[in-house]
């Protein structure tokens, strides 16, 4: 069974902006923005999660277990995307609990809550070198 959720949004990422940027940017369903009628996702965050993508984020769980992870040295570790708001999980024996509150895992809406500040110099970072002069 596959437990990812339904598409709620969808981005470029940065280097992709080159090669053609009339594609460039975030859509998101009108189902996930506030008020919508997604399922866990009606808060609005899948805008977040999209734009964490834009400005060069990956999932949490991209690489699994492995020590490259999303490719941000402060992200845990984890296997697989989370579903729902689970209050502990720690899916790899790599140091740390998932981080289940975060834009860039799968969780609810109501669960999300936090970038690291890993990821935010990464996006700081991505802004700079693929986005502030476009």
């Amino acid at each position: 069974m596959d437990r990812r959720p339904p598409r709620l949004g969808y981005a470029t990422l940065p280097s992709a902006y080159a090669d053609a940027p009339e594609l460039d940017g975030v859509v998101i369903d009108h189902a996930s923005v506030p008020g919508g009628t997604a399922p866990g996702a009606g808060l609005g965050k899948t805008l977040v999660h999209e734009a964490g993508h834009w400005l060069g984020l990956w999932h949490t769980f991209e690489n699994g277990c492995t020590a490259l992870n999303d490719e941000v040295a402060d992200t845990p570790a984890q296997s697989g995307p989370s579903a729902g708001c689970p209050q502990a999980r720690d899916s790899c024996s790599r140091p740390g609990q998932d981080p289940v509150h975060n834009y860039m895992d799968y969780s609810s809406d109501a669960c999300y809550n936090q970038f690291s500040e890993g990821q935010a110099e990464r996006m700081r970072a991505a802004w700079t070198t693929f986005r502030e002069k476009s």
